[in-house]
């Protein structure tokens, strides 16, 4: 009788946990199938706009050039005139053209740059809170104009690098410029590149105003047309990437890290192409709290070619590998990267001249899918960003596009999706001061959608009277200017009382409140902990 019992008793657990499994299994399949049916209805509407109409449009950037809480537009063609442009958002995602003018030194070979523009950044330079232009322009070098605080442009230097640049010269023809503070002392320096044959790449270096320096430093490259600064070795400094195009025999992707005082040194890493390269982005796809590399080829003109689209994980170091994630068709010129679903990770947008354009979902770990919309408009584009224009809480889309010849806003229409919400401000804002170098350190942000590994975060640093004089928070519509770091080492600050602050950045590109604000003084009287009004708190830091 006990063994029958027994027998019983193990066949209704088994009945209880058969039941049970089975239940999971009908729950996650409706879930799947919810999840499947919400991810299908990620479509992007026309918003009727045509923007620039130039015969190639190839660059766009989205910031706040105004200052007044919504993403306006810069844009670069290939034009006979206007090749850059700007244009003001009005708050819900409709545009207008600002009338202004960016002047520029005649070039070597007899034309201007409105011809020859390829490359755009929004960037605060001159560290007084507002987002500058800095073009890259062929045979005119780079150019750099900064904001009058109207959101209107007036030169601060012109024909960087013409020493070095022009047609006949055996000089190089620049195409891409790249921004970030390489030696730490806050400001915003650049690298640019050229697109012929045995040239380098130039390292120039920012005084705080917005006028740059050539360091002397030279990368060999070919062909340059995309670079990039980030973090790729975690250790608090910024790497860069270079990548090529047009010459594919001769080009490769390239790798340089920092050595901690702004010289770069070659990693020894070396990417072949996979076609000729038209962009280079940097985000922490896979959620492991480094800096992934996403690599957009152009096959050229063989629509059945292999794609040509490529993810490289980095294992924290700096060191990469190939996915080999089969993605994007022939003709990719362009991608983005943002949580399009609002799931917290970071999705791909890409544009393609020869097939239709793309959007593919990333799974959590770097993988993408092809999902929803198929075809994001086909107009043989170029050029493409995401970024939530209208401000409803999902990313939209403006592409730009050869055969109509303008670029064109695309809204979100996410109607199975929640609306992404903006991140918590970071925690625990310290400082320490050792050997003439201030160390700014924070915890984490906290976000509903966007794990903990791949928010970044946006330091903002200065005095009393400018607070971002030392270290700008003005940013375009992109990750936080510190990336995933905790901590900002500062160089050389002079003597003064300081205030400073941090904020989170979800992979939709939202910000948090700024955190609380902390103070802080150098002096030669060292430290002394006292806390006068209005600087609550101040830590007095020196020698």
């Amino acid at each position: 009788m006990t063994s029958l019992l027994d027998s019983l008793e193990k066949m209704r657990l088994i009945t209880i946990f058969l039941s049970f499994t089975i239940r999971i299994v009908v729950v996650f399949t409706v879930l799947s199938f919810f999840l499947t049916d919400s991810l299908s209805a990620i479509t992007f509407t026309n918003s009727g706009q045509s923007l620039g109409y130039q015969p190639v449009n190839v660059e766009i950037d989205i910031g706040d050039v105004d200052n007044d809480g919504d993403y306006d537009l810069l844009l670069a063609s290939q034009g006979s005139s206007g090749a850059v442009e700007v244009y003001i958002n009005n708050g819900s995602g409709i545009f207008t053209k600002l009338q202004q003018q960016f002047p520029q030194a005649q070039s070597s070979s007899g034309g201007t740059f409105e011809d020859t523009t390829f490359g755009v950044a929004l960037s605060d330079v001159n560290n007084d809170g507002w987002m500058d232009v800095v073009t890259a322009d062929a045979w005119d070098g780079v150019n750099v104009y900064v904001n009058d605080k109207t959101g209107h442009f007036l030169i601060s230097q012109l024909g960087i690098g013409t020493a070095t640049v022009g047609a006949g010269t055996g000089g190089i023809e620049v195409k891409g410029v790249a921004l970030g503070d390489i030696d730490n002392d806050g400001d915003l320096d650049m690298v640019f590149g050229g697109h012929q044959y045995d040239t380098d790449n130039e390292v120039w270096i920012n005084n705080g105003q917005g006028i740059f320096s050539d360091t002397g430093q030279r990368h060999y490259s070919e062909a340059v047309w995309h670079m990039a600064f980030g973090d790729l070795d975690n250790d608090n400094d910024l790497d860069y990437v270079f990548t090529s195009r047009y010459r594919e025999q001769y080009t490769t992707t390239e790798v340089y890290f920092n050595d901690g005082e702004g010289t770069f040194i070659h990693s020894n890493q070396d990417f072949l192409p996979n076609g000729s390269s038209f962009g280079l982005l940097l985000r922490d796809v896979d959620n492991d709290g480094d800096l992934d590399f996403i690599e957009p080829n152009d096959a050229g003109s063989d629509p059945s070619a292999a794609p040509r689209l490529r993810v490289f994980f980095n294992d924290g170091s700096g060191i990469f590998s190939n996915s080999d994630q089969t993605l994007g068709g022939s003709g990719v010129k362009d991608a983005d990267l943002g949580d399009i679903d609002n799931d917290g990770d970071y999705d791909l947008v890409i544009a393609n001249w020869l097939m239709e354009n793309s959007l593919l979902i990333n799974d959590g770990a770097g993988r993408f899918s092809k999902v929803g919309q198929d075809v994001l408009f086909s107009g043989g584009s170029h050029a493409c960003k995401v970024g939530d224009l209208d401000k409803d809480g999902d990313l939209d889309l403006i592409i730009g596009n050869l055969l109509v010849k303008s670029y064109e806003v695309h809204f979100s229409n996410q109607a199975l999706i929640t609306a992404n919400t903006p991140p918590s401000p970071p925690t625990s804002l310290q400082g320490e001061y050792s050997n003439g170098q201030v160390i700014l350190m924070w915890g984490n942000g906290d976000d509903l959608e966007t794990q903990r590994n791949t928010l970044t975060y946006n330091l903002r640093l200065g005095t009393m009277n400018n607070p971002h004089s030392v270290f700008s928070g003005a940013i375009s519509c992109s990750p936080g200017n510190m990336g995933h770091s905790f901590s900002k080492t500062l160089n050389n600050l002079p003597d003064g009382t300081y205030v400073w602050t941090v904020q989170t950045v979800d992979a939709s590109y939202s910000r948090s409140n700024w955190a609380s604000l902390r103070y802080f003084r150098i002096s030669d009287e060292g430290f002394r902990p006292t806390r006068p009004t209005p600087w609550t708190p101040l830590l007095l830091l020196g020698d």
